[in-house]
């Protein structure tokens, strides 16, 4: 057993007697330790290795990595046979209905083409089909007064389109009723004497045209009554990103839309507001959609 030289206090461990502080030579610590080192300064060494060995030496990282390996080997699958059906079956129905709107234009166009040989005039021929595509009208002249269904045709993003309704022909913001940037579909009442301007769209009469609307993913204007039934809804995003904005209007048809409540609301997507729809009345839908209540 190993002591102290000076003071006889038996050896505690390091380099030094803990009781008189005297140092032991390495011949001493030899005799102790056959290694050669005090035990000790073993210990510390060993701690200290293990610590700053590598992640990849440590049993519990490796565990870990195959783990998160078999996981994702798991996981990854579910979320694809969940949503990569979705995502197709909705971009499916997307490019259906725009190759129904898009081969109706086109039939307009192909149709006056062979008209417009035989001298008819375009405006009128519009006029007679109830289609017309983006630009300026004055309503009256190129356009008969009534209601209307702006119908985005848009295949990117969230569906938007413009249109503005105006009382001077230069469609200047001094001279602008209302109008905007919309999502999907809006209806709009134009009376004579008004100016209308619209793009990325297609505008509808619908008493020529069966136009069934379903909105888009995002937004759109519905009539209750035609559109949906009169009764109570649950309005909730359908954007994640965005708060749901909603406009209840009792009416279109005056100079300008006569709104009965208007809200900017921040859903999650457990969240819900609840709104009652008479027969009649509007609702405009941006980053929103319906669900009627049971």
């Amino acid at each position: 057993m190993l002591s102290c030289r000076n003071c006889g206090a038996p050896y505690t461990g390091g380099i030094i007697c803990e009781k008189c502080g005297t140092r032991y030579t390495e011949e001493e610590l030899r005799s102790y330790d056959k290694t050669g080192y005090p035990e000790k300064e073993l210990q510390d060494s060993s701690a200290k290795n293990n610590h700053s060995g590598s992640s990849g030496d440590n049993p519990a990282f490796i565990i870990a990595i195959i783990f998160a390996v078999v996981s994702g080997l798991v996981i990854i699958p579910v979320l694809i046979a969940i949503f990569v059906p979705a995502i197709i079956g909705y971009n499916a129905k997307k490019q259906a209905a725009e190759e129904r709107q898009a081969a109706v234009v086109q039939e307009i166009e192909e149709s006056f083409a062979d008209e417009e040989k035989r001298g008819v005039d375009k405006v009128e021929y519009m006029k007679e089909h109830g289609v017309y595509s983006s630009g300026n009208y004055e309503c009256g002249k190129d356009i008969p007064e009534g209601e209307y269904i702006v119908v985005s045709s848009g295949s990117d993003g969230y569906g938007d389109f413009y249109f503005g309704v105006y009382t001077q022909s230069d469609c200047s913001d001094d001279s602008e009723l209302y109008g905007g940037w919309y999502q999907g579909n809006m209806y709009v009442s134009l009376k004579e004497g008004q100016f209308i301007h619209f793009s990325h769209s297609v505008l509808y009469d619908p008493e020529l045209n069966n136009i069934e609307l379903s909105g888009n993913q995002y937004g759109g204007m519905y009539k209750v009554g035609k559109d949906i039934e009169p009764g109570i809804y649950y309005i909730r995003s359908s954007d994640d990103q965005h708060g749901c904005e909603y406009t209840i209007y009792s009416s279109i048809n005056s100079v300008i839309p006569i709104e009965r409540e208007n809200s900017y609301c921040e859903l999650s997507d457990s969240d819900s507001v609840k709104v009652e729809l008479s027969e009649g009345e509007y609702i405009k839908l941006k980053f929103g959609s319906l669900e009627k209540a049971e």
